[in-house]
């Protein structure tokens, strides 16, 4: 972490501000815990709600988390006013997100002004086990 130097200097706030507004995983109860030009990690308590079986956190919510991740890590490193979607991404379940707490590790690895490429991996119980990893190529959009 730490690698890049942002376009923004209040990118930290900028992120902050897009995951409470944008972000699938804020209204499910999940918090940013952590905030670094190119990189973000995201917690999410893994409640019965959210579950595809007894304490295995569903995949699609998983998906949504790191994606969510890597659209974060893009915007850390993009100019103040523009965006990020996903373009494409590549997804790997490697274990069943169990526990109380599954958290999203997203770091950029190529930002562009166009185009950013990250990877994202999910880890359960916070540092346990890796439980997926993501691909994940961004479109930045440009202020106009």
């Amino acid at each position: 972490m730490g690698r890049f130097t942002p376009r923004d200097p209040l990118y930290a706030d900028r992120v902050a501000d897009a995951f409470r507004e944008q972000s699938a995983s804020a209204r499910w109860g999940a918090w940013l815990s952590a905030v670094s030009p190119g990189a973000v990690e995201i917690a999410l308590p893994c409640g019965e709600a959210l579950s595809a079986a007894p304490g295995v956190l569903h995949r699609g919510i998983v998906a949504a988390l790191l994606d969510d991740a890597c659209v974060l890590a893009a915007l850390s490193l993009s100019s103040p006013d523009d965006g990020a979607a996903t373009a494409e991404h590549k997804l790997n379940f490697l274990a069943p997100a169990s526990g109380d707490i599954v958290t999203a590790r997203a770091e950029v690895l190529r930002p562009g002004r166009s185009v950013t490429v990250c990877r994202a991996g999910a880890f359960a119980g916070g540092d346990g086990p890796l439980v997926a990893r993501m691909l994940a190529t961004l479109a930045i959009s440009r202020a106009a």
